[in-house]
């Protein structure tokens, strides 16, 4: 049997076992095969990701790319170092490159005084999921990725426990349109916002206590939304005036959606997302609302722009919407999601393991 070595390498293969898209920083590097996205931690310029390749080397010396995961540095809400893992691909064989794999991405995660190392784990994927369908900057098509099989035992027989579950739903658009019209509700200040519209009121939007699920508040980069355009209809504020009547308006909630990015990457088969700004009139069947916040745990708040999303995907021909980065703090949104027809069609499980130094 081939021992196993590890090395930092993006093969081609990867792109063909699990066509993803990457929305960092720096995106237009990726073309290059590289990852120039640097992470400034205290005065440092740390590399922040880090593809990582596992292979098989046969008696005759040839190498054979058995597993790949990247792994991106980040800095949490508590300025810890964390080194996160996105879902290993099967490239080759039947996966006993795992413990390669997570010895390597271990020495990487101590060598940059890193608390822990987390690994992102996909289950329960029923039918296609829209993009984004990660909570880091590579989202896999998951109808497509060979992904290893990452069971929560095995895991946590090598010291990881798990810290969040995060859930995505998934709605017939035009029955939700059903149930939505049967809501008396004002919608007089829900409206649609411009990317510049929006770039005014972000900071406001992303400090509402009730949110989206994001890696790290502290280190924005690595939240897929901050490089996902916001193009016409694609961005909902809700309004309200501030107490009386007058003076200027708070925003009571947002919701942002794209549509479902996988479909038009059967055409351009690139991982470069500002592509996609040429073909968004493409016919796409899904859509995923993969930014939200809320003022409050108020239908009154989230049915309006649930209602406006799913009006605007309606609009552009989509027949399924999906609303993620549910975690498990939100159990009341998945509740009333699940009254207006939602079911839950994917599962991120994320992992932690405190890392010896």
């Amino acid at each position: 049997m081939p021992g196993f070595e590890m090395d930092l390498h993006l093969p081609v293969k990867v792109f063909r076992r699990a066509p993803f898209i990457y929305t960092g920083a720096d995106s237009r590097s990726l073309i290059l095969g590289a990852f120039s996205d640097p992470l400034t931690y205290r005065g440092m310029n740390l590399q922040r990701a880090y593809p990582l390749l596992v292979s098989s080397r046969h008696p005759d010396g040839r190498l054979a790319g058995q597993l790949f995961s990247l792994a991106f540095l980040y800095i949490d809400n508590d300025e810890r170092r964390r080194l996160h893992l996105t879902h290993p691909i099967l490239l080759e064989g039947e996966g006993e490159a795992l413990e390669t794999l997570l010895s390597g991405a271990d020495r990487i995660a101590s060598t940059f005084g890193c608390a822990s190392m987390d690994i992102e784990a996909h289950h329960e994927v029923a039918g296609p999921i829209s993009f984004p369908s990660s909570i880091s900057p590579i989202s896999y098509d998951l109808g497509k990725a060979t992904l290893i099989g990452l069971d929560e035992a095995s895991l946590i027989k090598r010291g990881f426990r798990t810290v969040e579950e995060i859930r995505c739903l998934n709605a017939d658009i035009h029955y939700l349109e059903d149930r939505l019209s049967d809501e008396k509700r004002s919608s007089e200040y829900v409206n649609a916002a411009s990317p510049k519209e929006f770039k005014e009121v972000e900071k406001m939007c992303r400090s509402l206590p009730i949110r989206s699920y994001t890696l790290s508040n502290a280190d924005a980069t690595l939240n897929p939304a901050e490089n996902i355009p916001i193009s016409e209809g694609t961005t909902w504020i809700m309004w309200r005036r501030r107490k009386w009547g007058f003076g200027e308006l708070m925003v009571e909630g947002f919701m942002r959606w794209s549509p479902n990015l996988f479909e038009a990457m059967e055409r351009l088969r690139t991982p470069y997302l500002p592509l996609f700004q040429d073909i968004l009139r493409y016919e796409y069947r899904a859509g995923k609302v993969f930014e939200w916040g809320f003022r409050s745990r108020d239908k009154g708040i989230i049915l309006p722009l649930l209602s406006a999303a799913a009006e605007a995907m309606k609009h552009k021909g989509i027949e399924t919407i999906q609303l993620g980065c549910v975690d498990s703090r939100q159990g009341f949104l998945k509740n009333l999601l699940e009254e207006y027809g939602f079911k839950v069609v994917h599962r991120i499980r994320l992992m932690r393991r405190t890392v010896e130094h």
